[in-house]
């Protein structure tokens, strides 16, 4: 079973790079906006300034851990939360949470 879901990841996932603790992993994985059926923006006003609450869901073979970053397509994601999903009694991929990693000046 775990085969064939690192055969799809390979054949039809993305390139992704998995940032942890200074060390860079390339790899095969999906990235797609987690989207909600609602009328309202997707961002909130804090007392700061607009939040922005959008989302996007990470499916890979790398392991993701809160904290971490993941850059696509130029892109860097914070994650948020992440977990191992398992098939069989072993790991078969992880998936994440992810946000728009905001820039720091």
């Amino acid at each position: 079973m775990t085969e064939l879901i690192r055969q799809a990841f390979e054949r039809f996932g993305a390139d992704v790079c998995v940032e942890h603790a200074g060390q860079s992993v390339c790899t095969r994985a999906f990235v797609q906006p987690l989207t909600a059926e609602s009328n309202r923006e997707p961002f909130s006003v804090a007392p700061l300034g607009a939040v922005d609450e959008r989302c996007w869901r990470y499916l890979g073979l790398s392991r993701a851990e809160m904290g971490d970053v993941i850059v696509h397509d130029g892109v860097r994601y914070a994650v948020r939360r992440a977990a191992p999903v398992y098939a069989g009694g072993e790991v078969a991929y992880y998936w994440a949470v992810l946000h728009i990693e905001e820039e720091t000046a």
